[in-house]
């Protein structure tokens, strides 16, 4: 009895499990704008305070003021890089002859410092190390497209923010009802720790990018690649796709 029990439980669990994941697929084209829509709201909200306590905005004006800055700031980060993506894939060529010099320069150093031939570094193989830099290169410009059409797909992510800021006291509101088991202060005490978890978690990543980006603006400087920075903090940023993926 015990047995049919334990598999008839777990057929529902796993059951359960299948469901699930396959109604999060089905919504995903509303779930991603969503889950991009609260990112974005809380890196706003304190602007959003600012606005409404400092300068003394209405709700309205503050929610607008706020979304335009970001949208702004979305337009020119998206206008940069693509102004500089033409040059930097025309120039493809020249950067992996530079990188390909530096990796015969580093195999010459081994070479010298540590007494290993070409051939057992190589293991008797052409790595063809410039068609390989190259070919990676050629596939950042398919990368880059690939991610336009996806960030096309989150047109939705300005309203959800707006509805997000502006109607915040409603959806409090609604949280209190839905748990009116609970004291108000206890459920204001767990929405202010979530909202400071993800803000610190935001400002741990903000500090990661600044590091990474310093770090690959060195080294492409010291490799003589034009635009270093540039390209440099493209790089850090790479660094969110694990994270927002």
């Amino acid at each position: 009895m015990y047995s049919k029990n334990h598999i008839t439980h777990s057929a529902l669990s796993l059951f359960s499990l299948i469901a699930v994941v396959f109604i999060l697929y089905v919504l995903q084209p509303f779930l991603v704008p969503l889950f991009y829509a609260v990112i974005f709201s809380v890196m706003i909200f304190p602007i959003q305070k600012f606005l409404e306590k400092k300068w003394r905005f209405n709700r309205l004006l503050a929610t607008i003021c706020s979304l335009t800055i970001l949208i702004f700031l979305t337009v020119l980060l998206v206008f940069l890089i693509s102004t500089r993506l033409e040059n930097f894939i025309d120039n493809s060529e020249e950067y992996s002859k530079k990188l390909s010099e530096l990796f015969r320069k580093s195999i010459n150093y081994f070479e010298k410092s540590f007494g290993v031939g070409n051939n057992r570094i190589l293991s008797g193989t052409d790595l063809k190390t410039e068609n390989i830099i190259k070919n990676n290169f050629d596939k950042i410009g398919v990368v880059i497209s690939e991610s336009g059409s996806i960030l096309g797909n989150l047109v939705l992510v300005p309203v959800y923010i707006f509805f997000f800021l502006y109607y915040r006291v409603f959806f409090r509101t609604f949280i209190y009802k839905v748990f009116n088991s609970h004291p108000k202060i206890f459920l204001n005490n767990i929405i202010n720790k979530i909202y400071l978890i993800q803000q610190n978690y935001l400002l741990g990543l903000l500090k990661v990018i600044i590091i990474v980006g310093c770090l690959n603006s060195i080294g492409l400087l010291l490799l003589g690649i034009g635009d270093p920075f540039f390209f440099g903090f493209l790089g850090a940023f790479l660094l969110l796709i694990p994270y927002i993926g």
